[in-house]
């Protein structure tokens, strides 16, 4: 599977990551939480997190990255019944989005919860691109990441080219 949310192989993440930004990423050298699609974040208390996410960044299909785009992937992280990333937003209660803010109000405190937000649960794919291709997604994926899905064949190969357009 190519969709980040279904998948359940560690070693798809060579191929994850290219072609999927993360709302978070991480420092290799200090293993500390660094801005990715969001910006910056912040918990103007202890259990609700905001973060604001980049301007102008675009996933592959063309469709906007956005607040809405967040709270759509994150939900359907939580509730699509092929997920295997439920538990990992387990302290999340509701999520909102404005523009290109998104608010997650937790059950309780988690400090860990952007470094979630750096592998899987925080990998954004298009939502257009996941209702039109229905559980077909994890074979016609769409991210925002430096590479863009071009082909799969079982058991040999999967293409992935450049994308040109990658706001890094």
């Amino acid at each position: 599977s190519l969709d980040p949310q279904t998948g359940n192989s560690g070693s798809d993440h060579v191929i994850l990551y290219p072609l999927y930004d993360s709302l978070v990423e991480w420092d290799y050298t200090t293993l500390q939480a660094k801005p990715g699609l969001a910006e910056k974040w912040s918990y103007p208390d202890p259990t609700t997190l905001v973060m604001t996410l980049r301007a102008g960044v675009t996933f592959h299909d063309g469709t906007k990255c956005d607040g809405a785009a967040v709270r759509y992937n994150l939900l359907r992280a939580m509730t699509n019944e092929r997920s295997n990333i439920k538990s990992d937003l387990g302290t999340v209660a509701e999520i909102t989005a404005a523009g290109q803010t998104v608010t997650l109000k937790l059950k309780q405190p988690d400090s860990a919860l952007p470094l979630i937000l750096s592998d899987r649960a925080g990998m954004i794919s298009s939502p257009k691109a996941m209702e039109e291709h229905g559980r077909d997604y994890d074979r016609r994926q769409v991210g925002s990441g430096a590479m863009k899905f071009v082909s799969w064949a079982d058991y040999e190969r999967v293409v992935i080219v450049k994308n040109v357009s990658y706001w890094k």
